[in-house]
């Protein structure tokens, strides 16, 4: 069973003319049997004694600290500050950021036809892939670089939120897709890339989440294949076989093409953050 009691020694200071200050109380506790518990026990005998949450006046609990003293006894140390002496932002406030850039992908196929000049007396020859050599072999494509955008969006809100149900929850969503909209992003549209967190105080948690857009995309057409529909994280290639052509080489040609799911899909409402 573990004991709390204050030790005489509370310290206080003033700023700004008074308009931003801080409290330190050191608190005694006993009969635990690590730091972790020895601030578990303070915070609950705060919350007992101080109220729920155990604020004084305009002054929020910010910290807890414990130091081990003697066997199973700790000196610990409880502060409060104003919300400017803090500098942070408040239980409940969230903050929106996003990222435009450029990621390397390889691609097999151009966007429109492929412009093709040749020396005189040379036979007419049309590639259908980039890179293609007309020896028969498949073109290896070539990397470029396409837009990706990103979002992230920190919120804060209390440590007790932060329940060994919801933190499962996190760990199920990271790397699925939306399977519904989200934050103004249509089904498919949005993958859950990280979320990383931060205690910041004995009962403030600080969590920013991070996720990547790609559209979907309906009625595509890739080398003659039309009604093409696919979202935006689904997976997609085309088959190709060796044709050919009257007065040429064979050459590449595209035959069919396959979209595939290769993301799970997950419910982004349980991560609490706004849909």
């Amino acid at each position: 069973m573990s004991l709390v009691f204050p030790t005489i020694g509370t310290s206080a200071r003033l700023t700004g003319g008074g308009t931003t200050g801080a409290i330190q109380v050191p608190y005694t506790v006993t009969g635990v049997a690590s730091a972790d518990a020895a601030v578990v026990a303070l915070r609950d005998y705060l919350v007992l004694n101080v109220g729920n949450p155990p604020n004084i006046g305009s002054l929020v609990l910010d910290d807890i600290s414990a130091e081990e003293t003697t066997v199973n006894t700790y000196e610990c140390t409880a502060s409060w500050k104003t919300y400017a002496a803090r500098d942070k932002p408040a239980s409940g406030e969230s903050q929106f950021s996003f990222e435009l850039g450029l990621e390397p992908t390889r691609v097999r196929h151009a966007i429109g036809g492929i412009q093709v000049y040749k020396k005189s007396g040379v036979k007419d020859w049309q590639p259908e892939l980039l890179n293609d050599q007309g020896d028969g072999q498949i073109p290896e494509g070539v990397d470029i670089f396409e837009p990706t955008y990103e979002e992230s969006k920190t919120v804060w809100g209390p440590t007790e939120a932060l329940t060994n149900e919801y933190r499962n929850t996190i760990k199920r969503l990271v790397g699925c897709t939306n399977n519904a909209p989200f934050m103004g992003w249509d089904t498919g549209e949005v993958l859950l890339k990280g979320v990383s967190g931060t205690r910041r105080g004995a009962d403030d948690s600080e969590l920013t989440f991070r996720w990547g857009v790609r559209h979907n995309q309906t009625d595509l057409e890739v080398e003659g294949v039309t009604g093409i529909s696919k979202q935006g994280w689904q997976y997609l290639w085309p088959r190709t076989q060796m044709v050919r052509q009257t007065n040429g080489p064979a050459a590449s040609q595209v035959t069919h093409v396959c979209v595939a799911t290769v993301f799970r899909s997950g419910n982004f409402a349980d991560l609490n953050i706004g849909v």
